[in-house]
């Protein structure tokens, strides 16, 4: 979750700038994706899938110019990796520092968030994933939407769950809601204000597992079943 305090509600006032990414950063991205796929045969066609699934997010038309770099990008047999990585990251920082903004970024930043991480969307930054008898959510990246804006749709994406928890088979043994985030440290009262419970700070053993080389103070909230149906059903 994310709230930075952004007074400003005209999409006028509101700067859109266009991303800067230094090639180096687009360079290990690929590298690191490369190096999740194994050798053999597919493997462009393979490379070519994660990068369409990253970047899905994007405006039609931006996602139409990326379809024509992506189909652009070839992985000759006889060349190492390495000489791939320099060209595709041309390609692509060319692409995005042409054509991005942060905005556009971070939109494609949260459908993969939520494809990767298997969650059920609520709306575009609220999910939720599911165990046993509860359910846990998430907030995507949304540092560049207003304080207001995620607010609104943080509150419409517990409506849709609640909705949700009334009429879906599968969430019928659901007894708990539960959030755990840096924002949840960060800010109590209004998770208390939109009916959570404070918890407290996480667990070494969560951290280590779930929240691994962040440094920032963590805690974890939930709200019953009864209430998230009372206050939003």
């Amino acid at each position: 979750m994310n709230f930075d305090k952004k007074t400003t509600t005209s999409a006028e006032q509101e700067p859109n700038p266009m991303v800067h990414i230094e090639r180096e950063t687009v360079e290990l991205g690929i590298r690191q994706l490369l190096e999740r796929i194994e050798q053999g045969g597919g493997r462009e066609r393979l490379f070519k899938e994660k990068l369409e699934e990253m970047f899905r997010g994007m405006p039609a038309e931006k996602t139409e110019k990326f379809q024509e770099v992506i189909d652009s990008l070839h992985m000759d047999a006889a060349e190492d990796d390495e000489v791939f990585v320099r060209s595709a990251a041309a390609a692509l920082w060319a692409f995005a520092n042409e054509n991005l903004t942060e905005k556009d970024l971070e939109a494609a930043k949260r459908v993969a968030f939520v494809e990767q991480g298997g969650f059920t969307p609520l709306n575009e930054i609220l999910s939720y994933g599911t165990r046993g008898n509860e359910i846990h959510i998430h907030l995507a990246p949304a540092k560049t939407q207003s304080m207001g804006t995620n607010l609104t749709l943080v509150k419409e994406g517990l409506k849709e769950l609640a909705e949700r928890i009334k009429t879906d088979p599968t969430l019928r043994d659901i007894e708990e809601i539960t959030a755990s985030s840096w924002i949840v440290a960060s800010h109590p009262h209004m998770m208390e204000k939109l009916g959570f419970t404070m918890g407290g700070v996480i667990s070494e053993e969560i951290r280590r597992d779930h929240f691994p080389g962040d440094q920032r103070d963590i805690a974890e909230c939930s709200m019953s079943r009864e209430d998230v149906l009372r206050i939003y059903g």
